[in-house]
């Protein structure tokens, strides 16, 4: 190698270096590029590419990157667990399992690679696996002490309670204290919607505070349409597309202009193609960065970025860290406390006075949150008790939200419930058989035979409704709410019970009911909870009566009229536009 070309890859790899920290993964990639082209047997430049790559979600290039260092280095512990990034990333959950499995076997004390293969075994459903590596992680860097929640959530995926209570209050106090956490897991954690915002707030703060890269950018002039740009990871089979198509196809086009932002996995199915064809522009940007992003939305002249997302796995709060649009709102999604939303859209439910002052952004108030698509197609087969292994008599409650919304509360409760209402017997979500396991065992130590629980097993989309028509009532959980699965039970036609909450996470049945008319099924008390239950549960006649009224409300009811609720939307988006050209400032509006 001549001295110019040793000159040029310093000056190649400097730039590089420079790019990376800034977050310019495209102009990274390029200079990394320029510098193989001058010397390809440095390994550590293939492994800074593939971080770069992973980083842009080109996770294919990125493993073609990895598998290169390794060729020159097969002891590269970085390589490995980069290569394990890709894969993942890529959906080959096993394969990135055992590069990390390399990666930790070279470099023991390895915090990142424990944390990566533990999010990795969750994938899997490997949840005490999980819960291990996280430890470990946690152990080794005062770094991963925010993993915390993720620990705690991993438990309770399998129904592992010992020594939760003890842990949830340390936790508490280490969120009060100020001590960053990752958020989203403390919704199943704590009632506390005061904990739950500051946990999210504090998180923002550190993780994605404001960023100048960009600049300012100034609001735009009035033009023919407003245009709003949605930002997701879900535009794809999920409870978010289920609830929210008919929205996006019910949005005026002579008003609105409206874009997708798609920064979730590429997949191909049904659901994706009605979302294609749903918004004037579907832009798949999920190999960009966050500021390729911000500038893609501010080229576009998006005059308001909605995010879809929060603080949900895989969201990007950094494009609105960006400001990727003069104002920035978010939209059923947990409030994340972030400087720079200006906006939180919610309803008197979510957010009744008594709540507002915990709240930093405007709150922007529809005449309720949660959209149902009345699109979605309607159960037609019947199932028998015995074809779901249910007993042909007796009452069936049921709950099939997710493991980790269970709670030693919430269980104690049902169980108290079964013991009052002889021949009963609790439906619930086969997740995982470790969580079976334990559930039977907290059934035996409560005093209830645990053949009394039956585990539904895992069934397609439409069968799934149509077999909700075997059970009675739906028992809803806390502090997190079933939310967008009580939907599913309401649009089944079965009844739900709810113990009321706070926030987006404690109060999704309570909107749900309360807008299809049947608040008498709303708690505010455990107690209550409980009296309602075995109310219901002995009066069989009464249950099914309730069952003919949320037929009724389906059909006739606004909890379903999509092309309403799509009308205000549009009616808060006018509004807090106005303002905005008015030279205003956000402010709370409510459009009830």
């Amino acid at each position: 190698m001549s001295a110019a070309q040793a000159d040029d890859l310093r000056r190649l790899l400097e730039d590089a270096l420079a790019a990376h920290r800034r977050g310019a993964f495209r102009e990274a990639v390029a200079d990394y590029d320029k510098a193989l082209a001058i010397n390809p047997d440095l390994a550590g430049v293939h492994n800074n590419r593939a971080v770069a790559l992973n980083s842009l979600w080109t996770y294919g290039a990125a493993l073609q990157s990895c598998d290169a260092a390794l060729r020159l280095a097969p002891d590269y512990a970085e390589a490995h667990n980069n290569r394990g990034i890709a894969l993942r990333g890529l959906n080959r959950l096993d394969d990135a399992a055992a590069s990390y499995d390399a990666a930790i076997r070279l470099k023991p004390d390895f915090a990142e690679a424990y944390y990566n293969r533990a999010i990795t075994r969750e994938d899997l459903k490997q949840y005490a696996a999980a819960v291990a590596d996280y430890e470990k992680a946690r152990q080794l860097s005062p770094a991963y002490g925010f993993l915390t929640p993720n620990i705690l959530h991993a438990r309770m995926d399998i129904c592992d309670w010992r020594g939760l209570e003890d842990e949830i209050a340390a936790l508490e106090r280490r969120i009060m204290a100020g001590e960053k956490v990752s958020p989203f897991s403390v919704m199943a954690l704590s009632p506390s919607l005061a904990l739950q915002y500051t946990a999210a707030s504090t998180w923002s703060q550190h993780e994605f505070p404001s960023s100048p890269a960009l600049g300012p950018v100034a609001p735009h002039p009035a033009g023919a349409k407003i245009r709003i740009g949605y930002f997701s990871m879900e535009f794809h089979y999920s409870a978010f597309a289920v609830m929210s198509t008919g929205v996006f196809e019910a949005h005026d086009r002579e008003k609105f202009e409206i874009t997708a932002f798609s920064f979730g996995p590429k997949k191909k199915d049904a659901a994706r193609a009605r979302l294609e064809k749903a918004f004037d522009r579907f832009l798949d940007v999920s190999d960009q960065s966050d500021l390729e992003i911000a500038q893609l939305a501010r080229s576009l002249r998006i005059d308001i970025a909605v995010d879809l997302a929060g603080h949900q796995r895989h969201a990007r709060p950094g494009i609105f860290s960006l400001r990727a649009a003069p104002l920035q709102i978010q939209y059923q999604a947990c409030p994340m406390g972030a400087a720079d939303i200006d906006y939180f859209v919610t309803d008197a439910v979510f957010v009744p006075d008594r709540l507002r002052s915990i709240y930093r952004e405007s709150i922007a108030r529809l005449p309720r949150l949660l959209p149902s698509d009345q699109s979605r197609p309607k159960a037609t087969r019947k199932f028998t008790r015995a074809e779901l292994g249910l007993p042909e008599a007796g009452f069936v409650y049921c709950c099939f939200s997710a493991t980790y919304k269970i709670t030693p509360q919430m269980f104690g409760a049902w169980m108290r419930i079964l013991a009052q209402v002889p021949g009963s017997v609790l439906w619930l979500a086969a997740r995982n058989p470790t969580a079976g396991a334990n559930l039977r065992a907290a059934a035996h130590s409560h005093g209830i035979n645990p053949n009394r629980l039956v585990f539904a097993a895992y069934m397609e989309a439409a069968d799934h409704l149509a077999r909700h028509s075997a059970a009675d009532l739906f028992l809803d959980t806390y502090p997190f709410n079933a939310n967008s699965t009580s939907a599913d039970a309401l649009w089944a036609g079965l009844p739900v019970v709810t113990w009321a909450g706070e926030g987006i996470a404690g109060l999704g049945s309570a909107s749900l009911l309360i807008h299809a008319g049947l608040s008498e099924l709303v708690t505010t008390s455990l107690a209550d909870y409980e009296a309602l239950a075995v109310a219901l549960g002995r009066d069989p006649a009464r249950a099914a009566a309730l069952k003919q009224r949320v037929e009724q409300s389906r059909e006739e009811g606004p909890l379903f009229d999509i092309n309403g609720y799509t009308r205000s939307v549009e009616k808060l988006y006018t509004a807090i536009i106005a303002r905005q050209r008015q030279g205003l400032p956000p402010a709370d509006i409510d459009i009830t």
